[in-house]
């Protein structure tokens, strides 16, 4: 049974822990999601990314002593103990499911910490351009930093903090940006000074060797701060950790949300509640085929195990052969991103797939298809179409989906609109999304109890179901 803190409705509330105020939020049903803010952050700094989780699970967030609203305390404190602070908030909380953690950047010290401490209670850990280390080098600037923090104030230390994590080339049309900044200026300085200490003298010792769950890594391809190579190396002590770049500075969850959300659903898929049918082969009972089979996944695109294949794992050969399948249409096709995530959304809304839906409703939008064109086909209205390619590709999903077959008329202009190799990607990637659907609700990976997010609308066409 789910406690009752965790079904009251979204609103901020706080809790005396560890002899500190912290300010909390929870938003959503379902399988618990911890986020874990980054320095010079705050809850907020999840807005979007919580907006998307907290459809089928339940979103935990909070501010971190000495930061955002909690309580600013005087004393100094270590990663250990806002680790700490997180393990005595979930047990003030009742929190009794096993918990998925996501940090960012020194977010992910405590992360990582509590699934160390407390392997049962973490079922896998997602960590955003995380700090785990320290260079000597490092060290001097976040020192100078914590110091003209406060002496001078938030503003003296921006060019060494903001404008370099969050540079100018990164911040046009993106419109988070500003209230970003604005929270960042307003921090407390001696908060802000406090959590930069912290971080300058960072000792994990044995941590990340002793954390046992599957963990993903974010790393931004444009972060000068924690790069993609130092990410990699951090993942290299994990036992089971996996890196994906994204396009992205350091603060991935305010630059690019959506495309971390996606992420974030791809890689915790269902939650361990969420299925009655089906059940994950153990790791340590894997057979050599089926070892080489998840091995060729993580080493591709992806960079992990897509979700069916969690599914089709019983047959190594399926499993290894789809993927790969599903890597080339996805990935390596004549169409494009656009063109690509608009066939794989129509496909999930026919087939009423949530989370094939969710995962690529957010990719559609990183690609470039119009919001509007997403959100009038998840209320399955048959859009109205700017482009002819978008509209050719619809109507080749619609007419495979209903009719099974084209007629001459739509060949003739799918064949002119798309190129031959186009309508052959096309036929590909929608039977291959239907595989990719029919797995997903057979074993009801990601549907069991959850909400769905397509909405009846009075408006609705025969086009769309």
């Amino acid at each position: 049974m789910t406690p009752p803190a965790l079904m009251e409705a979204s609103r901020d509330e706080w809790l005396d822990i560890n002899g500190c105020a912290l300010r909390y939020r929870i938003e959503g049903q379902g399988d618990p999601i911890v986020l874990i803010h980054e320095i010079g952050g705050c809850l907020e700094s999840w807005d979007a990314v919580a907006a998307v989780l907290a459809v089928d699970n339940t979103v935990i967030r909070y501010d971190q002593r000495s930061a955002g609203r909690s309580e600013k305390t005087m004393e100094p404190f270590t990663a250990h103990d806002l680790a700490n602070d997180l393990a005595e908030l979930l047990t003030a909380l009742g929190v009794s499911r096993r918990v998925r953690l996501v940090g960012a950047a020194f977010g992910a010290a405590p992360a990582l910490l509590h699934a160390a401490a407390h392997p049962d209670a973490v079922s896998s850990v997602a960590l955003l351009a995380p700090a785990l280390d320290i260079a000597p080098s490092s060290r001097e600037i976040l020192e100078a930093r914590s110091h003209g923090a406060q002496e001078s104030g938030m503003r003296s230390v921006l060019s060494s903090s903001l404008d370099r994590a969050w540079p100018e080339s990164r911040r046009t049309g993106n419109s988070e940006f500003p209230r970003f900044r604005g929270r960042y200026l307003a921090n407390e300085p001696h908060g802000f000074a406090q959590h930069n200490e912290a971080l300058a003298e960072i000792e994990l010792g044995d941590a990340l060797e002793r954390v046992k769950c599957p963990v993903l890594m974010l790393a931004g391809l444009h972060d000068v701060v924690r790069p993609v190579d130092n990410v990699q190396a951090a993942a290299e002590r994990l036992p089971s950790a996996t890196v994906v770049t994204i396009d992205a500075a350091h603060f991935i969850a305010a630059e690019a949300p959506q495309v971390a959300a996606a992420e974030l659903l791809g890689f915790f898929g269902g939650g361990e509640h969420s299925s009655l049918r089906h059940v994950d082969i153990p790791e340590a009972e894997f057979s050599e085929e089926q070892r080489a089979a998840v091995a060729e996944a993580v080493a591709g695109v992806r960079g992990r195990m897509p979700a069916p294949m969690r599914a089709w794992l019983v047959n190594p050969e399926l499993a290894a052969r789809a993927q790969a399948l599903g890597e080339t249409l996805r990935y390596r096709t004549s169409l494009g991103p656009r063109l690509s995530e608009l066939a794989i959304i129509v496909t999930a809304r026919l087939w009423g797939t949530p989370f094939e839906w969710r995962v690529h409703s957010a990719a559609a939008a990183q690609a470039g298809l119009d919001p509007h064109l997403i959100e009038s086909i998840r209320l399955g209205i048959l859009p109205e179409f700017d482009a002819e390619d978008e509209r050719t590709v619809v109507d080749v999903a619609l007419a495979l989906n209903h009719r099974h077959r084209i007629g001459d008329a739509l060949f003739e202009r799918a064949t002119a609109v798309l190129g031959r190799r186009g309508l052959a990607d096309l036929v590909g990637i929608l039977g291959y999304y239907s595989l990719v659907s029919m797995t997903l609700n057979v074993y009801e990976i990601d549907t069991a109890g959850a909400t769905s997010p397509f909405t009846a609308s009075e408006g609705a066409t025969d086009g769309l179901p």
